[in-house]
């Protein structure tokens, strides 16, 4: 039976969070991707009532993780190349240290007499360290598959690990969070299971008024901006649009141009028509979004057979803020991609990598004014009901508090 919804004013009045361990190879950050998702998830949670123990390699950014106690254990990075030599490697390395992050688990569980565990899919060991003490200690598992770990983790150490435990692993989770509609049919087809869904949530008022601050954009250009990192599901794609606005391409009488906020781009995408203006913090995306008319998010056509479940069930934080910005989304990706099957119905949506079907769309986002209104107005419906912070609360952080004396399942109260 699920928690009953619960407001902030609920949580001051008696009610109080589970003492939780978060056990994940990175730490709850602003930084991109899955660790701005977890520092989502977990910005309200009581600091006093949670731990992280995480990989020392993410210490660079400290100040960007959640003021609660931190904890970290050395990884084993080389930054080698090739890096389909050196990345199995590694993984080997990381994932020898299952037992000293137990050891540590341990300590921290007893000290701070913790109730519940949580991790996310990254590397191998870290989550499956959290699900060996949830069981050792007899206490709730929560898991949020963000990547198909059976899929990202490739060294031959890791995937025995993964393989042995699979079915246990994702059954044992007390609540099983999965990042997509299409994770989820899948893992119900491929290991009998049930998943929910979870991915990013936002603040949607900031986002309205940073649109309204800015007011109406100037004419003269269709600005196109893409946010985030370039890795190997978008970054082919992401290759062969700026090559196609480089060559110079005008839609509505407007010259198209792409702004890419990341912290580095790849050789050879800057040109008279792309232009790369650094890393912007997640503090101030809502601004920048405003700026823009076009929001791009991209996702591999081709991928190898490695990579193609990641394509499948994957879907890029980006796009929640995209859509709670109010501008249309451009998808470039392929029709069985996870990001068309859930975003493509309140996105454009180019599914080939072909310069008429760009320009088309493209025409059409600057000059079909009912069509752009539907599509922002849906998109940010969607944004609403999923991904802002009251959906957060219920769907998620109400399964960490624990009933005050009194209501139903009271009784925990005193764990």
């Amino acid at each position: 039976m699920s928690i009953p919804a619960w407001t902030a004013a609920e949580s001051a009045a008696g009610r109080r969070y589970r003492q939780l361990l978060f056990i994940n190879d990175y730490p709850p950050s602003a930084l991109a991707g899955a660790p701005i998702i977890g520092r989502q998830l977990f910005d309200e949670y009581d600091s006093n009532r949670m731990d992280v123990l995480h990989c020392a390699s993410w210490n660079a950014e400290p100040a960007s993780f959640l003021p609660c106690r931190h904890t970290a254990i050395r990884a084993y990075t080389t930054r080698l190349r090739p890096r389909r030599v050196f990345i199995p490697i590694e993984a080997t390395l990381n994932c020898l240290r299952l037992e000293k992050i137990m050891a540590v688990g341990r300590r921290i569980i007893r000290e701070r007499r913790v109730e519940a565990l949580f991790s996310t899919s990254y590397g191998a060991e870290m989550p499956h360290a959290a699900y060996f003490l949830a069981r050792e200690f007899g206490l709730p598992f929560y898991y949020f598959e963000m990547d198909r770990l059976d899929a990202v983790c490739l060294a031959p150490i890791t995937r025995r690990l993964i393989t042995e435990n699979r079915i246990a692993f994702l059954k044992s989770a007390k609540k099983l969070w999965l990042i997509s509609p299409a994770m989820i049919r899948a893992y119900k087809r491929l290991y009998g299971v049930d998943g929910e869904l979870l991915h990013h949530f936002v603040d949607v008022e900031r986002y309205e008024r940073a649109s309204l601050a800015t007011g109406e954009r100037p004419k003269d250009k269709l600005r196109l901006v893409y946010t985030g990192s370039f890795n190997a599901i978008v970054q082919a794609s992401m290759a062969w649009l700026c090559q196609s606005l480089n060559a110079g391409m005008t839609v509505a009488g407007r010259p198209v141009e792409l702004t890419i906020y990341a912290s580095s781009c790849p050789a050879g995408f800057e040109g008279p028509n792309v232009s790369y203006r650094g890393f912007i913090k997640h503090a101030d995306v809502p601004e920048k979004l405003a700026e823009s008319d076009v929001l791009v998010v991209a996702s591999s056509f081709d991928p190898p057979p490695g990579l193609r479940e990641q394509v499948e069930t994957s879907m890029a934080t980006k796009t929640v803020d995209y859509l709670a910005a109010g501008r249309p989304v451009l998808i470039l990706g392929p029709k069985f991609s996870g990001l068309v099957d859930y975003f493509g119905p309140y996105s454009c949506v180019v599914d080939a990598l072909d310069d008429a079907l760009l320009r088309r769309s493209l025409e059409r986002l600057a000059s079909d004014r009912v069509y752009v209104d539907d599509l922002c107005e849906r998109g940010l419906e969607l944004v609403r009901k999923e991904h802002s912070l009251p959906a957060l609360r219920e769907r998620f952080l109400s399964n960490f508090l624990v009933p005050a004396r009194g209501t139903l399942g009271g009784h925990l109260a005193g764990a």
